[in-house]
């Protein structure tokens, strides 16, 4: 159900970004409620988390190398964290698109 919930990056540099790893600047999310988190050079924020299911291979592995290049982190160990933690998107400078909201209304 995960595919109800998207995100569309409107920030410039994020936007760019988001193109640059996922050819796209909307991508899925797990839930339509943000979560508090704290984030390595931002400090405490509302996140989204991207669903890691609705990404390809290549994708991933664009994710992955831009992590582990940014942080100076080894690849294999920014891949069991992502596996572990899955991928925070900052909710600040975005859109959330619920889509079929019909299946998220209380009868």
């Amino acid at each position: 159900m995960a595919k109800d919930f998207k995100v569309i990056i409107h920030d410039p540099e994020r936007r760019k970004l988001f193109v640059d790893l996922f050819g796209t600047n909307v991508v899925c999310v797990r839930s339509f409620i943000p979560l508090p988190a704290q984030l390595p050079g931002i400090g405490e924020g509302m996140v989204y988390e991207l669903d890691m299911q609705e990404i390809n291979a290549e994708q991933r592995a664009r994710l992955t190398a831009h992590i582990a290049g940014r942080f100076s982190l080894p690849l294999g160990e920014v891949e069991r964290e992502l596996e572990q933690f899955g991928c925070p998107i900052l909710a600040e400078g975005t859109t959330l698109v619920i889509e079929n909201p019909e299946r998220w209304l209380a009868d």
